[in-house]
């Protein structure tokens, strides 16, 4: 399983202080929309990654707390609200994509279809490269934050 602790822990020393876990409670909480919108159970790693962190940003990359926060003068986007805005912003999207994440030109999803998660393109909401595939949650994570898991 990927080390969230130690992602956070490297994160922070390299000046990306990291939002606080979430409680037992909140994700808990968060389980069955999750499994509506995500049509999966909310993953073993994406619940630890969210009790470990309630979000994560480095370096321009970064994964979704459970709901859209402000904290330190900065904004910290949420897993439902961002796919709100992403899917229905101004005109309602059909797709099997379920993002939890992105960076400048990438999102991270969970493709309900295929079931696995992908790094697409964020303009096309494709990804032309199998070796951005993976079986869970946490391979994602660790492909998108090589040096820090």
């Amino acid at each position: 399983m990927t080390d969230f602790a130690a992602a956070v822990a490297a994160a922070t020393a390299d000046g990306y202080p990291q939002p606080p876990a979430a409680n037992t409670d909140q994700v808990t909480a968060i389980a069955s929309a999750f499994a509506r919108l995500f049509e999966l159970q909310l993953p073993d790693d994406y619940r630890a990654f969210l009790l470990t962190c309630n979000g994560f940003e480095h370096d321009g990359r970064l994964f979704y707390g459970i709901v859209d926060a402000w904290g330190d003068n900065e904004f910290h986007p949420g897993l439902f609200d961002s796919n709100e805005r992403l899917v229905h912003g101004l005109d309602s999207v059909e797709t099997p994509l379920r993002f939890v994440g992105e960076s400048g030109h990438e999102l991270f999803a969970h493709d309900t279809e295929d079931t696995c998660w992908k790094v697409v393109d964020r303009i096309t909401w494709t990804s032309d490269d199998p070796s951005r595939t993976y079986a869970t949650f946490g391979e994602l994570f660790a492909s998108v934050h090589p040096t820090l898991t």
